[in-house]
């Protein structure tokens, strides 16, 4: 800035003296005109416009020189005007960002403040935020599992081709588990490339780690899922030669004629589907990571909502269960109470009759 304006000033156009010959000219006509005298004012006067003429060249040339120096001047500065101009621009952008910011951090801390007040409103909020997270991650995660299906029964095939399709272990097929191997391997390596890149925190201690040992961690990923992905796809490419083998010989085991493979153009469109499907389906298994991470952080809100409507439903039929039985014993009391009141009638009158009795009895033995 203080570069600039020490330019600006330099490039101010300074006004040029006024001339000598001024006064000289103002005294010469001043003088009174006379015969003698004019033969002399005229000489006079040709050097006074000889004098100016050059007078005015160099002034001229003074001045052509002096514009010349503002214009340099003022291009040396045009640079530094663009850089200003863009640096005022990108302070104004910058300022337009921080006021958006400033506004999301405001409606942020309200409802960071209704959360620690513990309002009624902001815990519907949040409960309704957690149920729709944990609803589309569960969908999210279906459409995953479809995937990771189609992909399994994608590289099944050829997988006990090369493991044996005989061997069985707990009922299922070696094959069958190499396939699933796999597809886990598979879905592992994306989720310590998201973590590797920060996108998730299901462990926390990836994202943690110095840059480079994260870096390492991120490269080793990547190279394993690329490895794992074209590995499914050759075995896409043999899953196709395998289905038209197995094709011929259940037609030869038939007694029927092979059939052919198709050729030209309908044999490639199936194939080039094949291998690009076992190519993009691990790479697509990979961000299974990021709606596993919802799942995971709202299932925890989502199991708290269901245990408190469960222990508030239990608590509600429990005391409904204990109001029904502390009625049903008043109830049982008085029935008790009207049963047994006649039979104790009985036995009063009884007994006081034995009273009497043995009173009288007591009477007549002390007389005696």
């Amino acid at each position: 800035m203080n570069r600039i304006r020490d330019d600006y000033d330099n490039s101010r156009e300074v006004p040029t003296s006024a001339p000598d010959w001024l006064e000289a000219v103002n005294a010469i006509a001043t003088i009174k005109q006379t015969d003698p005298a004019a033969a002399t004012n005229g000489r006079i006067l040709e050097q006074i416009h000889h004098s100016a003429d050059v007078q005015h060249k160099e002034n001229l040339a003074a001045y052509r020189k002096s514009t010349a120096n503002r214009h340099r001047i003022l291009k040396a500065m045009t640079p530094y005007w663009r850089k200003l101009a863009y640096s005022v621009d990108e302070v104004g952008n910058r300022l337009k960002e921080i006021t958006t910011r400033a506004q999301s951090i405001d409606q942020q801390m309200l409802k960071f403040n209704e959360i620690v007040a513990g309002t009624h409103q902001a815990e519907r909020a949040l409960k309704a935020s957690s149920i729709t997270q944990f609803v589309i991650a569960a969908l999210v995660i279906a459409v995953a599992a479809g995937g990771a299906f189609f992909n399994f029964h994608l590289i099944a095939l050829p997988m006990s081709e090369m493991v044996g399709s005989a061997q069985r272990i707990g009922g299922v097929k070696v094959a069958d588990l190499a396939a699933l191997v796999i597809i886990c391997l598979e879905t592992t390596a994306g989720i310590f490339l998201l973590e590797s890149l920060r996108i998730t925190q299901l462990f926390p201690l990836i994202g943690s780690m110095d840059d480079r040992v994260r870096r390492a961690i991120m490269i080793c990923a990547s190279c394993l899922l690329l490895i794992l992905a074209s590995t499914e796809s050759a075995l896409a490419f043999m899953r196709d030669q395998i289905a038209l083998d197995l094709a011929n010989l259940r037609a030869s085991l038939a007694g029927v004629d092979s059939a052919e493979g198709h050729s030209g153009i309908n044999s490639w469109i199936p194939l080039a589907a094949n291998m690009v499907l076992g190519f993009i389906l691990p790479l697509a298994l990979t961000m299974v990571a990021i709606p596993l991470e919802y799942l995971l952080q709202t299932a925890r809100t989502l199991l708290g909502s269901l245990a408190e409507i469960l222990l508030a439903a239990s608590v509600s039929i429990l005391r409904l269960t204990a109001s029904g039985i502390k009625h049903t014993g008043v109830v049982v009391i008085g029935l008790y109470d009207l049963l047994i009141a006649a039979p104790l009638w009985v036995e009063n009158l009884i007994r006081q009759k034995q009273r009497k009795a043995e009173n009288q009895y007591a009477a007549q033995t002390e007389e005696f």
